[in-house]
């Protein structure tokens, strides 16, 4: 499951789970780690959750869904 997830994202959706892997766990904080505005990443973000890849939790922090998915980005590229 983890595979065609990862095959499935845009370069953009694996940068933002690259971050969010490195521990980045907010859009400013993710935002800072690529690089780029905070409204860059909104869309990520987005279709992320969207796709129930990532979750947001009430304080606007962000983990990954997916068991074990943390680790498989860290070990990706």
């Amino acid at each position: 499951m983890l595979v065609p997830t990862w095959a499935s994202l845009s370069a953009g959706d694996k940068a933002f789970c690259r971050a969010v892997a490195d521990g980045c766990r907010d859009a400013k904080a993710i935002a800072a780690y690529l690089g780029k505005k905070p409204n860059y990443v909104s869309k990520y973000k987005q279709r992320l959750l969207e796709q129930g890849v990532v979750e947001q939790d009430p304080y606007a922090r962000i983990g990954f869904c997916l068991p074990a998915f943390e680790a498989f980005v860290g070990r990706m590229e």
